[in-house]
């Protein structure tokens, strides 16, 4: 049977962990949750605004196709014409 000793010193040690993944300098329990709550937070509105970054990126390419197009072309040509193929001669 697990002491309650062992308990709280494994909880004081997830207390800690969450602690410094968060940066926070509370010391205390409920501190320590309410700061943890606050970058979860922030954790969910970054990915949120790189989800729309993401999604305004494909929008944009999917109108203007032209960089794709570019980006494939440096990729493919030398494999096509050769490793010394000289790009200025199709820009």
């Amino acid at each position: 049977m697990v002491s309650r000793e062992h308990k709280r010193a494994a909880l004081h040690e997830k207390l800690q962990l969450l602690r410094s993944i968060t940066n926070s300098q509370a010391v205390n329990k409920k501190t320590i949750i309410v700061d943890a709550s606050k970058y979860i937070e922030e954790l969910k509105q970054k990915v949120e605004r790189l989800n729309q970054d993401i999604s305004a990126a494909q929008t944009s390419n999917d109108q203007n196709p032209l960089p794709m197009v570019i980006n494939f072309l440096i990729f493919v040509l030398p494999f096509l014409f050769g490793f010394n193929f000289n790009l200025n001669c199709i820009i």
